[in-house]
């Protein structure tokens, strides 16, 4: 793990900047654009394992490997999403924005976007796209 990933930690257990947020209107209206801003989904292992889909355009990241990276570049901007647009991904957006990418929360997280009922793709299937794997069976 990255070394500037300690301060990670350390942010998201204490007191954080005003995060910048966006609503999931206004990103429903940029997924599929070429405005559409790097979408990372840093949600805990366990809720991931628990419901694993990811919102359109999204990539599933551990924040373990967020250091040795290049998930958003300082040219292109980055929402993150956990699971309730709470203290992780506003932990991860200001580590983004302190390394000069401009970096968003996703208003209520992965759960928000979940109970609005928009579309999701299981990871299985976009992985399958992806890789061009045969499904089992």
């Amino acid at each position: 793990m990255s070394q500037d990933l300690g301060h990670l930690y350390v942010l998201t257990c204490g007191a954080l900047p005003a995060p910048n947020i966006i609503s999931i209107d206004k990103l429903v209206r940029l997924i599929g654009t070429s405005r559409c801003p790097t979408l990372i989904d840093v949600r805990a292992e366990d809720a991931f394992d628990a419901d694993p889909r990811l919102i359109p355009s999204s990539h599933h990241s551990m924040i373990e490997t967020l250091g040795g990276s290049s998930e958003a570049r300082e040219s292109q901007p980055a929402v993150v999403i956990c699971h309730h647009g709470g203290s992780l991904s506003q932990g991860v957006a200001a580590w983004f924005r302190a390394r000069g990418v401009p970096a968003e929360v996703l208003e209520g997280g992965f759960e928000a976007w979940r109970q609005a009922r928009l579309p999701l793709v299981p990871v299985s299937n976009f992985l399958r796209s992806i890789l061009k794997i045969e499904p089992y069976g």
